[in-house]
């Protein structure tokens, strides 16, 4: 029985001490988020949104299996407030279901991953949502 108790124990240690490692890193991916995303609103200043999904491809397609969180969840927060701030509108990203062929055709310049799709499917998507949902209220 004592034998059982102290495994639990090591479990039980080992897990507490896994959230707060995951709890840290959340925390520092976070933090790192919100950078990026004022560094997405100072590019969209001078920028269209077709010129932040450009620059979201490009940083997007630096990602790589072995830092996929620590390099999509910055430069997504970068792209969505670039896409958000810069001028034109959205409507012609969103038009005819565009938004699922539209992130190949910038990933494509920059020797596209599947990393790079997913990023700018993501940015888009959010964007098109938001959008239909403004129309229909």
């Amino acid at each position: 029985m004592k034998k059982v108790l102290k495994i639990i124990a090591w479990l039980s240690c080992g897990l507490v001490a896994l959230l707060v490692v995951l709890m840290i890193t959340a925390y520092f991916i976070g933090s790192s988020g919100n950078e990026w995303a004022e560094e997405g609103l100072a590019f969209a200043e001078n920028a269209t949104k077709d010129d932040c999904l450009d620059e979201a491809a490009r940083r997007l397609s630096t990602c790589n299996d072995a830092i996929v969180m620590s390099c999509l969840v910055p430069n997504i927060a970068f792209g969505n407030a670039c896409f958000d701030h810069a001028s034109g509108s959205s409507e012609p990203f969103c038009a005819d279901r565009r938004a699922k062929t539209l992130p190949k055709d910038y990933c494509a310049v920059y020797e596209s991953n599947p990393l790079c799709n997913q990023g700018l499917t993501g940015i888009v998507a959010a964007h098109c949502e938001e959008l239909a949902n403004n129309t229909r209220h």
